[in-house]
């Protein structure tokens, strides 16, 4: 800005830096007291001689702006994909001091989050690991298909679900939340390739580390584990290229008596997991429906409920089994495991637990145009 007197006049002009001095004036008489200014043409015929000058800015009037390292910009926004603005506010509060600007990002990037609680994560993956005579299915969700096919978010999947399999228990069943929570995983904490990585966090920690990376509310949700005595586990996991992650997943385990050979059970509990996984069946058999299930099914069909063909649509043992080995003929699971026990010779013992991603969430709906105008109510 440029403050001049003239003639008893002072002008006041006010400008962007690099701006032109070419451009209109605004004068008030000085010592006036509330008069309004009057534009006066810089091209006055009149000589005005400035005698006082001074130039200010925004910028000069705060706390002049702390320099930023680039490549240190650069490093920050490339390890977190965190917003330009959000890595540059970090860095200059953390003095260039990336490894604080981190801590300082994540914190920002978990409140955004918590901040947004009601957005439901229902897409996601199932974790299947095994190892002889058990297995465990883990499912963790996230809030979109694009999120679960992340490296990251595979990653954090596989881990939680090779670390419950190492701490497994001798039970079948559901495991508890305290029990997830408390178990450790490979480290996910983001850090610089010249820091020390720490080697094993919690769950929970490492739930946290991914969703500073990914931005997107992210849960473990539950897990299941089967194990088995005498006998062996396989497991399948459906809807991905990957051999332990899917969409679906299911662990079987196989027993028999006598006993036969380990890899020709294994084999038919691959087979078993191979069906159950690629054809939602969700019984072992009729029997083992839960009857209030089977009677809220009765009332959403009004009445109009065939068990028997209920039963041929999601047990195992009624329904419709297909095999390599018998290509072109109908049967059971029932039938196909007779076959095998009349070739072996023994009883055989089929348990199973089968897991789908999102299954029993609700997803929120949203009317986009509703939106539109709930946005424009708040401005």
């Amino acid at each position: 800005g440029i403050n001049a007197e003239y003639g008893g006049i002072r002008m006041l002009k006010v400008f962007k830096p690099r701006t032109s001095l070419r451009n209109s004036f605004c004068v008030q008489k000085a010592g006036g007291n509330g008069v309004n200014p009057a534009p006066l043409s810089f091209f006055s015929r009149e000589r005005i001689t400035v005698s006082h000058a001074s130039f200010f800015s925004s910028e000069a009037a705060s706390t002049e702006k702390k320099k930023v390292n680039m490549e240190l910009l650069k490093e920050l926004r490339s390890l977190t994909q965190a917003p330009m603005n959000d890595c540059h506010r970090a860095l200059v509060s953390a003095d260039n001091d990336i490894d604080k600007a981190l801590v300082d990002l994540k914190s920002v990037v978990l409140e955004k989050v918590k901040k947004k609680a009601d957005r439901v994560a229902a897409e996601g993956l199932i974790g299947v690991a095994v190892h002889e005579n058990a297995g465990v299915l883990v499912e963790v969700n996230c809030e979109t298909d694009f999120c679960s096919r992340n490296g990251l978010f595979e990653t954090l999947t596989d881990n939680v679900a090779k670390s419950l399999l190492k701490n497994t228990k001798a039970t079948d069943g559901d495991v508890k939340g305290e029990q997830l929570q408390s178990l450790t995983v490979p480290s996910m904490q983001i850090t610089r390739k010249s820091s020390q990585k720490a080697s094993d966090e919690q769950v929970s920690e490492a739930v946290n580390n991914v969703i500073f990376k990914l931005g997107e509310a992210i849960v473990v949700r539950r897990a299941r584990q089967l194990f088995v005595q005498k006998g062996v586990v396989a497991g399948y996991a459906h809807g991905t290229e990957n051999e332990t992650l899917g969409r679906i997943g299911t662990i079987v385990s196989v027993s028999t008596e006598p006993a036969v050979e380990p890899a020709a059970a294994r084999q038919l509990a691959s087979q078993l997991a191979s069906h159950i996984a690629t054809n939602n069946v969700l019984y072992l058999s009729r029997d083992t429906i839960p009857k209030d299930l089977l009677e809220a099914e009765r009332v959403r069909r009004k009445g109009h409920l065939d068990e028997a063909q209920y039963s041929s649509q999601y047990c195992l043992m009624e329904g419709n089994f297909s095999s390599s080995e018998e290509h072109g003929k109908a049967m059971t699971g029932r039938d196909y495991l007779n076959k095998k026990e009349n070739e072996w010779g023994c009883k055989i013992d089929v348990a199973f637990f089968s897991l789908k991603a999102g299954d029993g969430i609700k997803k929120k709906v949203t009317d986009f145009a509703e939106e539109v105008k709930k946005q424009a109510g708040k401005n």
